[in-house]
């Protein structure tokens, strides 16, 4: 080596040295300060996305809580896959709704039914637990697979699936599905063929490759994440106050107002022909099992929203006749299939109207739009156990 390139070298190699003990310096405060914009979820074959397991950290974009995964990757306490004897068990499928994020693991709904349920004496006063499987943008494909791979094993007597209209629909088809690392089925006849054909692409292999999820874990390369979140809050001042018009409290990040009209395009109708067939093809499944179904269809905010005349005006401004229409859709496939069903909107409405209180929303949000606050959560679950507090001989095996 000429021995004028080895000052150069030295010191370039000084240079790196110095930022990579830098590097560790500051992923050492971040940590020592709690800072922790950790990455929750990791791609996924089958499924398309999950949450990692064993990861823990707070979550402030929309409400704040401190979020722990099992080591089986779901946000719940730590599960055997056998079930304890004499236990009753539920397994929970859902979106970001049941996985809920925006409050305390004790305020899910998951974990607010459990408790009611065994405090009732449901099921022959058997323990009750109920596991939590929700992810977020999940879809009614993906809650089927979620099913199928990972939560039949752990043996549920009783599988509700909550169903949020807002784009459970919208994601189980390929066409209206802005997100396209993920499963998708299709319809040949009356056949569901399933689609995984998103674990070949270069997105795909780019998202799972070893050195990006590596680096995902450095908490001070998430420091840019964090860095945009405080900038989106900054400029947007008065975002706690409640969406008190029609337009604003319609308005919903992730949701397709048209869902909440009759099918207009080829697009729509193909989606709910398809969500149907996901149905049958899940209560088939867990028939098969010995389980039993229980389909629950949640709440949009604008379908609670506290104010009538808000709630009129966004219809009417849709040309539609009914806010539930989507609910009551899947309502008729329930019965169709012959399964038990709740729809929680009406009578989350009647309360939130009754009371003046907001079950969607958030201080560091969009109060009246968005996800379940703590006022959802509980009143969600309230109702369900209400339901299966009253009848747990029909459903239980």
């Amino acid at each position: 080596m000429p021995r004028s390139l080895r000052p150069f070298l030295l010191n370039s190699l000084l240079v790196l040295g110095s930022l990579l003990a830098a590097a560790a310096l500051f992923e050492l405060a971040l940590r020592l300060i709690g800072f922790s914009y950790v990455a929750f979820y990791r791609p996924d074959e089958i499924v398309g996305l999950r949450l990692r397991a064993n990861v823990e950290g707070r979550f402030n974009d929309e409400g704040s809580s401190f979020i722990r995964t099992n080591s089986a990757g779901f946000r719940d306490r730590e599960r055997s896959e056998a079930k304890p004897p004499g236990h009753f068990r539920i397994a929970v499928l859902g979106d970001s709704y049941i996985e809920a994020k925006q409050v305390d693991f004790e305020e899910t709904f998951p974990a607010l039914l459990e408790k009611r349920l065994n405090l009732c004496g449901a099921f022959g006063r058997r323990p009750v637990e109920v596991l939590n499987f929700g992810v977020p943008g999940y879809g009614t494909a993906q809650e089927l697979l979620t099913y199928r791979h990972l939560a039949s094993r752990y043996a549920p007597d009783l599988v509700i699936v909550a169903v949020f209209t807002g784009n459970d629909i919208r994601n189980n088809s390929r066409e209206l599905e802005p997100d396209k690392m993920r499963p998708f089925f299709t319809l040949e006849g009356d056949k569901l063929v399933e689609d995984r054909s998103f674990a070949q692409t270069d997105e795909y292999h780019r998202r799972t490759n070893r050195l990006r999820a590596s680096l995902d874990y450095l908490r001070v390369l998430r420091i840019v994440q964090a860095a945009y979140f405080i900038k989106e809050r900054l400029e947007a001042p008065g975002a706690a106050l409640p969406a008190r018009t029609a337009d604003a409290a319609a308005f919903e990040a992730g949701i397709d107002n048209d869902v909440y009209i009759e099918p207009r395009t080829r697009e729509w109708q193909d989606a709910w022909a398809v969500t149907e067939h996901l149905f049958a093809q899940l209560d088939r499944e867990v028939r098969a099992s010995g389980a039993s179904l229980l389909m629950v269809s949640l709440s949009t905010g604008i379908q609670v929203h506290p104010d009538p005349e808000v709630r009129r005006l966004f219809v009417s401004s849709l040309e539609g006749r009914d806010i539930f229409y989507p609910d009551r859709r899947v309502e008729a496939i329930a019965s169709s299939l012959g399964v038990e069903f709740m729809m929680l909107a009406p009578e989350l409405q009647a309360r939130a109207e009754r009371e003046k209180i907001f079950f969607h929303g958030f201080p560091n949000a969009r109060i009246g739009t968005g996800h379940w606050n703590q006022s959802g959560h509980l009143a969600a679950a309230e109702l369900v156990a209400a339901k299966l507090c009253r009848t747990a001989g029909v459903v239980s095996r």
